[in-house]
Parts: structure tokens; sequence; C-alpha cells
């Protein structure tokens, strides 16, 4: 099996000496370098056995300390490091390669008090982009009977209140503050599902206000079409509006303006007028356009419904500003 490289950074010369009884005490057979630098001291060893033993016998010696690999919090001052490494290409007794060969680096920091973690009475809630402020409020309460102390949850959840307003929930006397505001939150979350029953019904009620016009626009546009009804079909379009036609095995059609647009409803190519439109139920509104789809039997040539044939099936696509059209995309 191949040698860990272990190597301990020590910053005090006294924890230096500590550090050198624990090795003497567990016994390391491998020869131990002490090397001292211009501000720190460094231990290297190389053996064929990690060493464990040897971060405990530094925990015992320092019980306000522990080791860890996490220095993200910052702050921590830094008593001393320890580093293990085992080559990736390291082969156990048999010749096999090591799936994890060792790489670690550990900290011996002060351990973190476990204080309780304060809090802020705001509790913000996204309802997609509209956010809403909640409030979890607590007072400090008494049980007159034993004169136990701790904390009460206020009946006030939607503004921050003064202590002697709003009647409090009276089922249970809390002993933290922190204990208070975890039960405050299981019982906002039952508001928030209430108040965003609300927001989706105003959400809904606005959206539906909002398409309203569109919806009104189009299924003008598509009645006139199936009336020849040109002069309305020409109202409904905006001055610089465009049609285009992008339909399976026919060719492509681009027309600009209202003008080219009117001659071509009159050919017998134009695939809008006297179809018999359908309007199919599912409507896709986007920011800025609109897209429906179709359906209508086919005909001779005769403009006569072809009787036991399957309704042809389109797509339409509109932007509209202004309450006018400015593009049809049929497809």
């Amino acid at each position: 099996m191949d040698d860990i490289e272990l190597t301990i950074l020590i910053n005090q010369k006294m924890d230096l000496e500590l550090i050198r009884e624990i090795i003497i005490n567990i016994k390391v057979h491998e020869p131990v370098f002490i090397i001292e630098y211009e501000h720190f001291y460094q231990i290297k060893i190389k053996s064929e056995s990690s060493l464990w033993e040897l971060d405990n016998g530094i925990l015992h010696f320092f019980q306000d300390y522990e080791f860890t690999n996490n220095l993200s919090g910052g702050g921590k001052e830094i008593r001393l490091e320890i580093s293990r490494y085992q080559c990736p290409w390291s082969t156990d007794n048999w010749g096999r390669r090591l799936e994890n060969p060792i790489n670690q680096k550990i900290y011996l920091v002060k351990k973190s008090q476990n204080l309780p973690a304060r809090f802020r009475p705001k509790v913000q809630v996204l309802f997609e982009k509209q956010e809403q402020n909640y409030f979890i409020n607590i007072v400090s309460g008494i049980i007159p009977q034993t004169n136990e102390k701790g904390f009460l949850l206020k009946d006030s959840f939607s503004a921050l209140t003064n202590p002697n307003d709003v009647k409090v929930f009276t089922d249970k006397l809390y002993k933290t503050a922190g204990e208070a505001f975890q039960e405050g939150l299981s019982k906002l979350s039952k508001i928030v599902e209430a108040d965003l029953e609300k927001y989706e019904a105003e959400k809904q009620k606005a959206k539906k206000e909002l398409e309203k016009t569109p919806r009104k626009i189009i299924r003008k546009f598509i009645s006139a079409c199936n009336k020849n009804d040109f002069s309305t079909i020409l109202e409904s379009l905006s001055g610089d509006f465009k049609f285009r036609t992008n339909i399976i095995n026919k060719e492509g059609i681009s027309i600009d303006g209202i003008k080219e647009f009117d001659q071509y409803l009159k050919t017998e190519s134009q695939e809008l007028c006297a179809k018999g439109f359908k309007i199919r139920s599912n409507w896709r509104f986007t920011d800025s356009s609109i897209e429906i789809g179709v359906k209508y039997p086919p005909l001779n040539n005769n403009r006569e419904v072809l009787q036991n044939e399957p309704l042809i099936y389109r797509q339409m696509y509109f932007v509209i500003k202004e309450e006018r059209i400015t593009l049809i995309r049929l497809y």
C-alpha cells in the first residue's frame, strides 16, 4: 500500500511541543520531520497509516476546539492545520487501484457557540413577481398559576404590532422566541395559501379582461372572412399590416400592406375567405401575440363542401397593436 503524506502546520511554539509529545505517545514508527519557518512550524510524516489517533490526541488537549474542513464562515482563528495526501495512483496490498485515495485538509478552530439564531419578524413571500410582506409578532408571556415564563404568538400576521395590541394565541406558551417563531411560520403558511388563492383569482380576472379586446378583434376578423366581408376585414388591419403563409406543399406567400392584401383576398388561391373557419378552444396568448387554431371542411372547385372528407386544420398567429391587426401568419 502506498504511503500517506501527513503535514501539520502549527502557529505557536507551545503547540509544537504539545503535538510533539502526542506523536511520541501514539508511537509513530516512521521518521518525523520538524521544520521551523519564520512564522510557523511544520511537521511532516510519511506513513502507511492515516494516523487518525493523532487527531483524537489533539482534541483531548484542545477541548475548546474542533476540527473542520469548511472555513466559509470566516473570522475563525486557525490553531493548526493537518493535511493528508495519497497519490491518485495508489494501490492496496494486493496491487489494486484505490477507489478513493486520501486527499484531506482539516483545521483546528475554536468551537462554535451554539447561540440561538436571531430573526426579524418580517417575512417576505413572492407570488410570482408580486411581493407580499407578513409579520410574525411574538411577546413575552407568563402562566400565573406556575409563574412559568416564555413567549406567546400574536394573532396578527398582516402588520408589525404594538406588544400591547391584538390578541394572542393562548394555546401554548413557548420556551424560546425561536420556537414561537417556527410555530408562527406554520400558522402563516395557511394564511399564505388562502392569499395565494385570492391572488390567482385576481390574476385570472385581470387576464380575462386583458384578453377580452384581442379575442373580440380576432373573432370579428374570422367572421368577416367566412362572410367574404372585405370591408370589415380591411378595417381591422393596421397601415403597416403584413401577411405570411407557410402551408405544407404550398408556396409561401409574403404580403406587405393593405392594398396588396385586398388584391390577394380576391384571388382564387386565397386561403382566408369563405372557408367556414371554426375557432378551436385553445387560444395561446404571449406578451405580443395570439395564436389560435381553426378547422374547416374541404371544398371542391365549385366551393361546395366535400362530404365524408376529414376536416382541415390550420394555425393562425396574430400580432395586434392599438386594436389593429399588424401581422397574420397562416400555417
